[in-house]
């Protein structure tokens, strides 16, 4: 089985998902499967530009990702949300363990591209009409009611609006994602597409 990662055909026809040699149909619409051979890796996967959801810094202090094994070719973003999310940790042990990861990742900072009230820094964002980032929210809301879903639509509007590959175990907002013309895989899709652009 090939890499499973937005992409496009050799043929210049976009389309995402996995490379099998059959099509079938998912929910409210047509998810079409390509043979290896038809798959080239993405621009932005080229680009090596990387943002990291919150729950990867988990994965990563629990031994799921090898922080020393992460491709330095790579450029890694992070806005002040995941921060913020890391320093709301309640177990204290486990918050100043996830700050040590958090800081040992080689990321850059970058803002928000929209501003939420009693969530979003006035130094940290940017000012938007909110239509896309309500679209995201909206988006969410109907795959998973979450009371998170207003940061992880901060989350989500970054990598969605600046090409970016967002790297996510969470279901919902990897499907939001791709849904909104954005890339983002798992964790373990990560790990393999690194292995192949080493």
């Amino acid at each position: 089985m090939a890499l499973p990662v937005p992409c496009s055909r050799r043929d210049g026809k976009k389309t995402r998902g996995w490379s099998l040699r059959r099509e079938v149909w998912g929910k409210n619409k047509q998810i079409t499967f390509f043979p290896a051979s038809d798959i080239v890796l993405p621009i932005d996967m080229q680009a090596k530009a990387v943002m990291f959801d919150t729950n990867i810094f988990n994965r990563i202090l629990d031994g799921k990702i090898d922080i020393d094994s992460l491709n330095r070719n790579f450029s890694y973003y992070v806005t002040h949300i995941q921060c913020d999310e890391i320093c709301k940790t309640k177990d204290f042990v486990r918050k100043e363990r996830l700050k040590a990861v958090f800081k040992k990742v080689p990321q850059s900072q970058v803002p928000t591209e929209s501003a939420v009230i009693g969530i979003s820094r006035v130094d940290e964002c940017k000012i938007s009409d909110g239509s896309f980032y309500k679209e995201i929210r909206s988006l969410l809301d109907s795959k998973k009611k979450d009371k998170n879903n207003c940061k992880n639509a901060l989350i989500a509007e970054m990598p969605i609006k600046n090409g970016c590959i967002l790297v996510t175990d969470d279901c919902a907002l990897k499907e939001t994602v791709i849904e909104l013309g954005g890339k983002a895989v798992s964790s373990a899709e990560f790990k393999r597409m690194t292995n192949i652009v080493e």
